[in-house]
């Protein structure tokens, strides 16, 4: 059975909180109040707005930047130099950050070595933040809310056996270990959720069990498979029409390289799947127009042949994708026929064709 643990978390909190410094008008409208308290700060401080828009721009999203050097030692307090200790620590940031980063695959050595300049700034940007009223925002306002929810979502999670649905689909070479999966609950986290190491993961207090365990579907499966198949795949995809059009829709920051923009589709794909299974999504096909602006467009196709084999052959996530990828189904210049034909069957229209 499936264990859930729901924590409140400062970190990541004030990591999903720095979005605010993008000056984006989807975070301004989704986190009003805090953007009303806080607009003057963030609007006077040129280096660190000017910062956030040079990684928004790059393809990063600040929040998951930020998360990702937090998630790189256990600590969950709210003691600031503490925080960014792996970031002030020349030591610690060319040992534990970099393997961190080296070892989950999200950057290699050579993009490392183009990402480390910038880690002073991310240690400005969270102590600014921190130091000019987040912390006291946090605790006073936030905190009590997030306890509750936390508190709600323990009393209710345990009907859902996401681990085991998850390691159905994986297979035995890619099952997760551990029977637990941990939640961080924050004010700030949306409209991302932000995966972790550890069987862990972000979401957002707003969204209801309904939402945030579909959420868990689908970060506890990043990576699905080995990255640099999905790369090897992914370089393929990049010229296609459809792909090449989705990718122009996406939000700044969201999936900017082949490799993650393929994995997010297959990700997509296979959390539908297994949600549809639980009871969770019964319109598989019209979610992904709905979803992120239609820029999943893999994820129909993989979504339906997933489905179609795992019934007759119960091939694994891996084995379906390869499957698809050895029968020219993942093949550049036929992603759009296919795309629209299995909408056409469907009987539902889309906006891109």
């Amino acid at each position: 059975m499936t264990k859930w643990k729901f924590l409140s978390s400062y970190k990541y909190d004030l990591a999903a909180f720095c979005n605010l410094f993008t000056l984006d008008s989807r975070y301004q409208e989704l986190h009003n109040e805090a953007w009303q308290r806080f607009q003057p700060l963030i609007e006077d401080s040129a280096e660190h707005t000017a910062f956030a828009q040079q990684l928004n721009q790059s393809g990063v999203l600040v929040s998951s930047a930020l998360s990702a050097i937090f998630d790189s030692y256990e600590y969950n307090g709210d003691d600031i130099d503490e925080l960014c200790r792996v970031l002030d620590d020349s030591k610690l940031l060319q040992t534990r950050l970099r393997d961190y980063f080296l070892d989950t695959g999200i950057l290699t050595a050579e993009t490392w070595e183009a990402y480390k300049p910038m880690m002073p700034a991310f240690s400005a940007l969270a102590k600014y933040a921190h130091n000019n009223g987040f912390a006291e925002w946090w605790h006073k306002r936030c905190l009590p809310e997030i306890e509750e929810r936390c508190a709600e979502f323990e009393r209710n999670a345990e009907s859902y056996p996401v681990l085991e649905a998850i390691n159905s689909l994986l297979g035995r070479k890619y099952a997760l270990p551990h029977p637990q999966i941990t939640v961080y609950v924050c004010k700030y986290s949306a409209p991302n959720g932000t995966s972790l190491i550890n069987q862990s993961f972000v979401t957002d207090l707003r969204w209801p069990l309904k939402t945030t365990v579909p959420i868990a579907l689908h970060e506890m499966m990043h990576p699905p498979f080995d990255r640099h198949r999905i790369t090897e795949i992914a370089e393929s995809l990049v010229a296609d029409e459809l792909v090449i059009a989705a990718r122009a829709r996406l939000a700044p920051g969201n999936y900017s390289t082949p490799l993650f923009f393929v994995e997010e589709n297959i990700v997509e794909a296979a959390h539908i799947y297994l949600a549809e299974q639980m009871g969770l999504e019964d319109n598989p096909l019209q979610y992904f127009i709905d979803h992120d602006n239609a820029t999943h467009v893999l994820s129909p196709l993989i979504y339906t042949y997933l489905k179609r084999w795992q019934a007759g052959d119960e091939l694994s996530l891996e084995q379906a994708v390869e499957r698809m990828a050895a029968e020219g189904i993942l093949e550049a210049g036929k992603i759009k026929s296919l795309y629209n034909e299995l909408y056409a069957q469907a009987g539902i229209s889309h906006p891109y064709k």
